[in-house]
Formats: structure tokens, sequence, C-alpha cells
């Protein structure tokens, strides 16, 4: 926790999640865990986390990894980009959102089968439909 009396100007990082009460003035980045803006507590940075919770004031964007959450009592002048954005009524947002899914690996390709040999029909109203799963099915 940074206390209401505590100030730092510069670049503040570590490996836990992190309550600001007082005031951050730089970045910030907790890439792997969560941080809350509580509502005594003032930033004037960007903030890199996995979570982020916002019930104070935030000028800066916010880039979350899982989510971004701006509580009614939140005050944020920034963009928020994250997954899952959340604005509770009330709160007071100026900026854009991008909800951007997080990137998946891509899916191996799937062989393909080859296409079943069709044979021509006796009678000409009916068609012979073939698919990819060597299923035959006369219409």
């Amino acid at each position: 926790m940074l206390g209401p009396s505590i100030s730092i100007k510069g670049s503040l990082s570590g490996e836990e999640d992190l309550l600001i009460e007082g005031h951050v003035e730089g970045e910030v980045s907790f890439k792997r865990h969560a941080v809350t803006v509580g509502k005594r507590g003032r930033v004037d940075a960007d903030l890199y986390c996995k979570s982020i919770y916002v019930e104070g004031e935030v000028h800066g964007n916010l880039y979350g990894e899982d989510l971004v959450v701006v509580r009614k009592s939140a005050h944020v002048k920034g963009n928020a980009v994250a997954p899952r954005v959340s604005l509770e009524d009330g709160s007071q947002f100026h900026g854009t959102i991008d909800m951007q899914p997080k990137p998946q690996a891509a899916p191996a390709p799937s062989p393909k089968l080859p296409r079943p040999a069709t044979a021509k029909t006796e009678n000409p109203a009916q068609k012979e439909i073939s698919t990819d799963a060597s299923i035959q099915k006369r219409v």
C-alpha cells in the first residue's frame, strides 16, 4: 500500500498487488498483478497492469492485461485498453476505450481430406453433393 502522505515521481513497478492512496507521477508497471487507485489516490501516469481498479483520480492511460474497472467515485482522463472494461454508473471518464481480446495462438491447420469421387446419376433431377467429410448425399 502507498499511503495518502506518500508522493512518488518516477517509475513504480513490483511483483505484488498494490493499493495507491497517495500521489504517483511517472509510470506504474505491475504487469502480472492488480493495482487499485484508492479514493484518495491520484495518479499522473500510464498504468500497465494485469488488472486495474480506479476509485480515485487518474490522468494517464490504463493498459489492463485482463480488465479495467472504473468505479463510480473515479475520475479518469485517459484511454483504457483491455479485453474487459467496466465503467460504473456515475464514474467520470474522458478518453477512448479499446476492448481487444487477448491474441491466442493460431490453431494448427487441419489436414485436408481428399474429395470423394462423384459418380454420374441416372436421374438428371438428382444431384450429388460431396463434402470434405467424405459424406455423399442425394438430393
